[in-house]
Parts: structure tokens; sequence; C-alpha cells
């Protein structure tokens, strides 16, 4: 057992979605924020995490850029599009300011 098989004892504090499609950075994102109380779900593309955002309506997405099948861009798109206004931060290896600004151009916090 890990630090992170620990079950929190608070309450759930915001409701989660990480999207990645890197298995070990969706479980350690995961494993620290369910250690922190939060309630976490997961996705590993973009149609998948449209889908449980639509399901679960989550406080906060953790978005990955590059993505299977939709990239976080076109994710966050079509979130706003669709009236999310939940809080989305953006994950990147990239650091292109460009990059930058046409997340927060389309709605990125």
């Amino acid at each position: 057992m890990t630090p992170f098989d620990r079950p929190s004892t608070l309450d759930p504090m915001a409701r989660i979605l990480i999207v990645d499609d890197e298995p070990h950075i969706l479980e350690v994102v995961r494993a620290y924020l369910v250690r922190e109380g939060h309630e976490v779900m997961t996705a590993s593309d973009g149609d998948v995490a449209l889908e449980r955002v639509w399901a679960e309506t989550p406080d906060l997405i953790v978005l990955d850029v590059m993505l299977p099948k939709r990239s976080g861009f076109d994710v966050l798109r079509h979130l706003r599009s669709g009236g999310f206004a939940g809080a989305v931060i953006m994950l990147t290896g990239r650091d292109d300011v460009i990059d930058r600004v046409a997340a927060l151009e389309i709605g990125a916090d």
C-alpha cells in the first residue's frame, strides 16, 4: 500500500476530470487529488472527456492539449460552445506562447 492508496477522510472538495492519454500522468495526478479529498474521474481521449463532462458535470477539468481523437483545444471549444462554465486548466509539453494564447482565447482558465 502506498500513500496514494489511502482514501481521504475528507468530504469531496471538488469533482475533477483529468484528461490525458498518458496512463502514468493520469494515475499520478488522480492519486494526488484523491488524497486531498477530491472526487476524481479520468478520460484518456477527447471523445470520452466530452461524454464524462456532460454525464458527470465536473467542477474542474485538467485537460491535456495533445489527445487522441480530439485535441484538448477542440474539447475546450466544444465545452464552451455547449455552455460548460466550469474551470478548465490546460496541460501541455509545448512552450510556444501562441499555444498559451490560443488556449486562453478559447476559454481556458
